[in-house]
């Protein structure tokens, strides 16, 4: 958004397929502005004859998707080169356009309805200003203006007086006063129209750089929210608050004010912004969304195609975030997952802002590419989510698409229903007898259902995860809890699944009873290992998501059940950490792991071939066991495996030999005992300490 002491803001989206691109249709006349650019326009002096009514070229699908989708408009370009001297990047089709041509406002309106775009929000820089002017008596009057609806962004930065401080008091008598008379005209005004939009039946107004307001801001907005319901209009407030800020200590009485709170544009002029910024979006609009849910405000994501002022700003040096379709995809995928349940409203950035390249309207190097994506990722989200019912049913909508109990004997009922991080698949995982789980993945729509495990090759209590980008995933595989299990049953362990291929990779052997967790950039995957079920330390690996090498990061005590692992960018940073956390998130060790380059993920790391048995000093003794009885020590955990052995009930001396394993309801160990080697019930040892 082009303006002074601009704060810039940016996100984006990902398709699992890139739609068909629409041709870029072909100019009725030249715009003499820029003779290399074809533009479809009225010739210079208008006929006296009535124009010929514009033919829509594409049918409205707004409102077809169930999302509210709105993109910024600028409509302050021309006549003259107005604006478009300012500088500015990529080649509209309609060449240097002027604002107001009628013909350039049908065509705007057609191929963004015509994508699934349901409202604009159009930039507003007050009573009588050329916006002003272009939206009342050229937008809001076209042939077209029935076909989509629009809305005001409130240009704060041009309206109020700026303190030194680089905030806007609303304390400050004078601003307030700015900015009641300025929605007081526009209720007067544009709210007026049937074409302005509405939600919930009241008039919407996005506020720009709300998160620079100061002063009693609740106060303030409530005064005039009061003295606009007086007048006839309870205005739906949707506040720019949404940026970088920690949420954790974020002060959520500060949203009170607004219905809705969003994020103008996510980029920030930090080096490597580019690098990961879906996900380090995504991380930020989660913990945002959080939040904002629990103050009872809707949380409204935005996404953006990429992000490049150097064409307006050529000194500033702002990083650019390059754009394309994917990361648009990439951006749209993550923030229709986050949309408010209620409200379902995502906006764009922009439709038409050229001087910051975040335009999706049609170019001549992209055509209508980024509209296509738009449209496609809508139609591609569930229209129903799959719901599980306590008779192991899984329901979407009203199809029965898996009967659990019927297709998994032996299973009880649902223990999830785990939808990928874009959308496009979800796994439902089975809770089944001993904890050999069983797990059926499904396309959104509920089609293409495959069981991806099968005998001997279960998932241990349903320890499973998605990749970040929802095309692969993780899980803990066993053979079984307590059967026999054949010599060629498939190697136990940390399994990745590929969801296109189908492909199962041992990534590493004999790995049980961690919690697992996929690095935000898809590199690592991240396991804490308890080898002994009585020690008071784990061990943090980090295996590359393609098994190719396997790092120790460290030991970390065990903060007991629960125990859990969560990846965090350093936003806007390029740094993750990785963090070990008890059950209800607090910290117990952290690791920085790079983002880049092909060697240690960490300072300290330790690369290693397999998972090392554990250097066991301590020598354990047999406890709760009768003294005219015997521990028996079985071939493989599990009750009902094969004595190969006996130890007596004051049986001392005995060393573990590996990790310990979940089996029919309790911890199982291997020891080696005076020439016995097999496997023993971890209840019935404790630490011989003399």
């Amino acid at each position: 958004m082009k303006r002074l002491a601009l704060s810039i803001l940016l996100s984006l989206v990902l398709v699992a397929c890139a739609p068909q691109a629409t041709p870029i249709p072909q100019p009725t006349a030249a715009n003499t502005a820029v003779p290399t650019a074809t533009v479809v326009a009225p010739t210079a002096t208008p006929s006296p004859a009535a124009p010929e009514p514009y033919q829509r070229r594409f049918p409205s699908t707004a409102g077809d998707d169930g999302y509210l989708v709105g993109a910024y408009f600028y409509p302050w370009y021309g006549p003259g080169r107005g604006h478009w001297q300012d500088g500015y990047a990529g080649q509209p089709v309609l060449g240097e356009y002027d604002s107001t041509d009628p013909t350039v406002i049908n065509q705007q309106i057609d191929w963004a309805t015509g994508h699934g775009i349901d409202f604009f929000a159009v930039s507003w820089w007050g009573p009588g200003s050329r916006e002003d002017t272009i939206l009342r008596q050229h937008l809001l009057q076209s042939q077209l203006a029935p076909d989509i609806r629009f809305a005001v962004l409130y240009e704060s930065t041009g309206r109020l007086a700026q303190s030194a401080d680089g905030t806007f008091n609303l304390d400050d008598p004078v601003n307030r006063q700015k900015l009641l008379d300025d929605l007081t005209y526009l209720q007067a005004t544009h709210w007026r129209d049937s074409q302005y939009l509405r939600i919930e039946g009241r008039p919407a107004v996005i506020l720009y750089l709300t998160r620079s307001f100061s002063g009693d801001v609740t106060a303030a907005l409530g005064s005039i929210r009061q003295e606009l319901l007086q007048r006839g209009d309870d205005v739906y407030l949707i506040g720019d608050e949404v940026y970088w800020q920690n949420w954790e200590t974020a002060d959520l009485p500060r949203l009170q004010p607004y219905d809705a709170v969003t994020a103008y544009n996510m980029h920030t002029s930090v080096p490597g912004i580019a690098d990961y910024f879906t996900s380090k979006v995504s991380q930020a609009y989660s913990e945002a969304r959080q939040k904002i849910t629990q103050a009872g405000v809707a949380f409204v994501p935005d996404v953006i195609p990429g992000f490049d002022d150097t064409s307006v700003r050529p000194t500033a040096l702002h990083p650019p975030i390059p754009r394309s379709p994917l990361l648009f995809a990439e951006q749209l995928d993550m923030a229709l997952g986050l949309v408010d349940p209620a409200l379902k409203m995502v906006l764009v950035t922009s439709w038409n802002e050229w001087h910051e390249d975040t335009s999706i309207e049609p170019a001549q190097s992209f055509g209508f590419e980024y509209l296509d994506v738009l449209q496609a990722r809508l139609r591609a989200m569930p229209p129903a989510l799959a719901v599980a019912r306590d008779d192991g049913k899984v329901y979407l909508g009203d199809t029965l698409i898996l009967d659990g109990n019927a297709e998994a004997p032996g299973c009880w009922g649902v223990n999830e229903v785990a939808y990928s991080p874009t959308n496009q698949h979800f796994l439902v995982l089975l809770g089944c007898f001993e904890g050999d789980d069983t797990a059926f993945l499904f396309s959104a729509d509920g089609s293409d259902k495959r069981r991806i495990t099968e005998k001997w090759d279960v998932i241990n209590y349903s320890n499973a995860i998605w990749s970040p980008d929802g095309q692969a995933i993780a899980y803990e595989r066993i053979n079984s809890c307590c059967a026999d299990v054949p010599a060629d049953a498939p190697a136990d362990g940390l399994i990745r699944y590929d969801v296109q291929s189908g492909k199962k990779t041992v990534l590493v052997k004999d790995a049980h009873l961690m919690p697992m967790a996929w690095s935000p950039d898809g590199r690592w995957i991240a396991f804490w290992l308890r080898l002994k079920p009585d020690t008071e330390t784990g061990t943090v690996y980090l295996t590359a998501a393609d098994g190719s090498s396997l790092w120790e990061l460290g030991q970390v005590a065990w903060p007991g059940d629960g125990a859990r692992l969560r990846w965090r960018w350093d936003v806007p940073g390029n740094a993750i950490r990785l963090r070990c956390e008890t059950a209800e998130g607090t910290l117990v060790q952290t690791y920085v792991v790079r983002t880049t380059g092909s060697g240690p993920p960490s300072e300290g790391a330790l690369q290693v071939q397999g998972l090392p048995l554990p250097v066991e000093t301590t020598l354990y003794r047999v406890v709760n066991v009768a003294s005219n009885d015997v521990l028996n020590v079985r071939s493989a955990d599990g009750a009902d495996s094969p004595i190969v052995g006996t130890i007596q009930a004051n049986g001392t001396g005995i060393r573990l030999t590996g990790a310990s394993v979940q089996a029919g309801g309790g911890v199982w160990v291997p020891i080696q005992y005076q020439g016995i080697s097999g496997w023993v019930n971890s209840k019935y040892l404790e630490p011989d300490n003399p």
